[in-house]
Parts: structure tokens; sequence; C-alpha cells
């Protein structure tokens, strides 16, 4: 039976968004960083990593605490701590300080998917659920183009401290906004009595094959996103000749399809049919495994690269948000769970491909097409371990 309560799907998605936005305005600031504290940028990358660790090692087990007290506590005091580092950090601070005081952030703003895709589950019906999961799919694919701009605008005019103060406004802005809006959305006669029990939420999910099999296509879905991202830039400088700048357009562009599938999967909730899930990942299997097939026979053009990831960022903004409600939606008691431990798997696949990616890319440019393809097939096989015995 599902909650009488109302949550703007919106402000869900908001309150999603801002951990990726978190992360996003770090590109921008690395090289004024490296100019003030006289840091190599091979460490100033610490200030992203930290981030990324405390998100992939805090969401796990934010969800289990929202199964035992509850979403809202989580969610305000989450928050709270996110809007009090991003203050400390407008302070001139050392580098360790400043990468310590990250992966605080990240341990506060973690709350923000994890308990946005749990309160959904709690409040709405299956159909309205993939809906928001659609929404929160999209926003969450339009932050990474929003937020580098912004911050480098800002840090450029006004300093890097003042892209810190951003983001202790907007967190303080999501904690009022949280507080005066977000009722508590775990019914009483579901919350756990203790963490003990609670911690066998774990045992539960990390039995379930079909939780794996959706988490896991959750996780390679993110891999086609980001093989790319860390040498990106690089690649179309020194293939393709195409600035920073260039590549920022392209790249927004890749970014800005992912967010058009997202949202025809909103308005056509069709497309989540078993049947269609289906064909959308057999297709989404012969495009990744045709990708390097491509750029073999002719070459690594502009085309032969931006073709196929368009397609597959498009097939991925489809999917994406089938993943992700799919995971939640294995074993409703413990949705909180479920939705950090997928968050984690993604967060952890990520780095992963990310790290693939950049080591292929050393060994041989097109070889980077074969990480998509493995990417894809991950994708295929994760969905049929999801599928297997469903009708």
């Amino acid at each position: 039976m599902q909650s009488t309560v109302s949550i703007s799907r919106f402000m869900l998605a908001a309150i999603s968004c801002l951990s990726p936005f978190g992360v996003s305005v770090m590109a921008p600031l690395i090289p004024l960083l490296a100019q003030s504290l006289d840091g190599d940028v091979r460490q100033l990358q610490y200030l992203i990593s930290a981030y990324v660790l405390g998100l992939a090692l805090t969401q796990p087990f934010v969800g289990l605490i929202s199964d035992h007290w509850g979403r809202r506590p989580v969610l305000l005091l989450g928050f709270g701590i996110f809007v009090l580092a991003s203050i400390a950090l407008a302070a001139p601070l050392s580098l360790p300080w400043m990468v310590g005081l990250r992966f605080v952030q990240a341990m506060g703003v973690s709350v923000g998917t994890v308990v946005a895709r749990g309160i959904i589950r709690d409040v709405l019906p299956a159909s309205e659920a993939l809906k928001a999961f659609a929404l929160i799919s999209a926003a969450m694919g339009f932050t990474p183009i929003v937020a580098p701009v912004v911050a480098g605008m800002l840090a450029a005019k006004f300093g890097v401290s003042t892209v810190f103060i951003l983001l202790s406004g907007l967190g303080f802005v999501m904690l009022v906004w949280a507080w005066l809006k977000i009722p508590e959305t775990r019914r009483k006669d579901d919350q756990v009595s203790s963490i003990g029990e609670a911690l066998t939420g774990y045992t539960e999910i990390l039995k379930n094959s079909r939780f794996w099999g959706f988490a896991g296509a959750y996780g390679c879905l993110q891999g086609l996103f980001f093989a790319f991202l860390g040498v990106g830039a690089t690649l179309f400088l020194d293939a393709f000749g195409i600035s920073i700048a260039g590549f920022s357009v392209i790249w927004s562009g890749l970014a800005g399809i992912y967010i058009l599938g997202s949202v025809v999967l909103h308005k056509l909730p069709l497309l989540s049919t078993p049947d269609s899930q289906t064909v959308i990942v057999y297709v989404l299997l012969l495009l990744s495994l045709g990708a390097p097939l491509v750029v073999h026979w002719q070459g690594l053009t502009l085309w032969t690269l931006i073709i196929p990831l368009g397609s597959l960022m498009f097939i991925s903004g489809l999917l994406t948000p089938l993943a992700m409600l799919g995971a939640v939606n294995v074993i409703p008691k413990w949705t909180g769970t479920a939705a950090g431990l997928s968050s984690a798997i993604g967060m952890g696949a990520a780095a992963i491909f990310t790290f693939i990616g950049a080591s292929v890319y050393t060994v041989s440019a097109e070889g980077l097409m074969w990480v998509v393809s493995a990417s894809g097939l991950g994708v295929w096989l994760c969905w049929q371990v999801a599928h297997k015995g469903v009708e």
C-alpha cells in the first residue's frame, strides 16, 4: 500500500543533483588552485577523489540508517553537514585540510540521491515512480553541463572561495526546503527497530540476484559515460585538434542526448514494458559491439566516435531510470539499503571504467571503443540476471 504523502518530483530531482553538482564544480578549479596553493595538479586531483570516495563509502550506510531512523532526519542531518563543510572550505586552507573537508562534504551530501530514491519508492506506485526516476536521471545528466560553467565564471571573477560559498548557499536552500516540504515517508510499521535488524537487510539484498542484476546494469551504464570522461578532452585535442572549449560543447551535446533519453522515457512509459526493455537492451548490445568494428573499418574519425557515443548516450538515458528503480524495488522493506548500495556500486563502476579508459588510451585511442563494448556487454549480461525467471 502506497503512502498518501505528496512530494514534488522536481524537489526530489533537486536534492539528487546537489551531489553531482559538488563534484562537477571542481573541474575548472583545479588549475586555479594549482596556482594559489603552488601544488602539483596530480595532487589536486585528490580533491575530486576524496569526494567520490566519501560518496561511495557513505551511501550504503546512509541507506541503512534511513531504513532505521527514517528518511527525513537523515536527509536534514546530511545537508547540515554539507553546509558546514562547504563554509569551512571557503576559508584559506592547506591542501590536506581541503581534501579532508571534501570527504566530509561528500559524506553529508551523499544523503540526497539515496534518500530521494527511498522517498520515491515510499510514496509512489511503480508507474509514477518510474517517471520520477526518469526526471532525476535527466536532472543529474544536466548538472555536469551547468556546474563547471557556473563554477568557472565565479572562480575567474571572484576567486575559488566563492564557489564553496555557492555550494553552502545551495545546501542551505535545500536544507530549509526539505525542512519545510519533506515529511517522514517511511511508515512506522516499516521502520526497523535496531541497527542490528537493519543489517539483516544487507544480507537479504546481497543475496538477491535481481538486485545485483539491476545494480550491475546501472554501474555498467555509468561506465559508458565515465570511460571517456577522464581522457575525452585529451583525445579530442590529440586526434582531431579540437580545443578544450570545443570538447566541452561536444560533451554537453552528448549529455543533452542522454537527458533526451530520460525525458522520452518520462513521456512514454510504454517503453518500460518487459518487451520494450528487451529490445532496447539488445540495441545497446549491438551498438556497443559494433562501435569498435566500425572504427577498425573506417578509422577513428570524429563521426565514427560521435555517432556511436550519441546513440549509446540516448539508450543509456532510457535504461538508467529503469535500472535505478529495479534496484530499489526488489525488496520493498529494504528500499533505503538497496538505494545506498546501488548508488555506491554505480560510483565504484564509474571509477573503475574511468581508470580502465585512461589506461587503455595510453596504449591505443581506438581501444577506448572496446571499453565501450565491455560496458555494453556488461549491461546486457546484468539485465539477463535481473530478469532471470521473471515473466
